[in-house]
């Protein structure tokens, strides 16, 4: 018998949504980046791409420019309906689906998607 792989973590979008709060909540950016980020593989095997530690440093001074918005959409989003929807262009590490909610972001209705991983877990692209 062929031993089979162990299950893959689900969690609901408003789990991820709750978790990538809670991240930007604590400044925890290095975790929000490698956990959450669905394009970090992507982006840390591009070309001009010089170490995973330069893109974290500069994502992470994004992420601390704009906390106080991305704390916002990400309270609302917690609370939020998703529908589950197909990507049609999954990048590397990510299932074919993705979740979109739809918000309130300084007045104007956004929608915003959250993409499922390999790992089950759902992230968000920049």
């Amino acid at each position: 018998d062929v031993p089979s792989a162990p299950p893959i973590a689900t969690e609901t979008p408003q789990d991820a949504a709750t978790a990538i709060l809670l991240l930007l909540a604590n400044e925890d950016y290095t975790t929000l980046i490698r956990e959450r980020y669905s394009e970090w593989e992507r982006t840390i095997n591009q070309p001009e791409t010089e170490s995973p530690e330069q893109v974290i440093e500069v994502l992470s001074a994004r992420f601390a420019q704009n906390r106080d918005r991305l704390i916002a959409v990400y309270t609302q989003l917690a609370q939020a309906e998703f529908t589950i929807q197909t990507n049609p262009q999954p990048q590397p590490g990510e299932t074919a689906q993705m979740a979109v909610a739809e918000l309130t972001d300084n007045g104007e209705v956004i929608q915003v998607p959250l993409y499922q991983m390999e790992s089950g877990l759902w992230g968000f692209h920049l």
